[in-house]
C-alpha cells in the first residue's frame, strides 16, 4: 500500500522541489492531463494523446483500487503464474 500518511501539497513547483522536503505532490485530474500532454512530443497525434491519457487513467484507477484494498495478494498472483507456466 502506498504511504497515505505522507504530507501532500498541490503541484505548482517542480516535482524535485517537493521531493526534497518529503512531500508527495497531488495533482487534479486536469493538472495530470495537462502535464501528460505537455510531456508528449510536439508532433504527437490525437491518437498518441488519447493513448497516453488512457494509460495514465488506468494507472490511477489501479492505484486507487490498491489503496482501497481491492488488489490481488502477491502470493495468489505467484500461484496463478506458476499454474500458467506448468500448463
Amino acid at each position: 500500500m502506498r504511504n497515505s500518511t505522507a504530507k501532500c501539497w498541490p503541484l505548482q513547483a517542480g516535482l524535485a522541489e517537493y521531493e526534497k522536503y518529503g512531500y508527495i505532490p497531488v495533482m487534479t485530474t486536469k493538472e495530470t492531463a495537462i502535464r501528460t500532454i505537455q510531456q508528449l512530443p510536439e508532433n504527437a497525434s490525437w491518437e498518441d494523446i488519447q493513448e497516453r491519457i488512457n494509460f495514465i487513467a488506468g494507472v490511477r484507477k489501479g492505484l486507487k483500487e490498491l489503496d482501497e484494498g481491492q488488489g490481488i495478494p502477491h502470493d495468489r498472483v505467484k500461484e496463478e503464474f506458476a499454474e500458467w507456466l506448468t500448463e
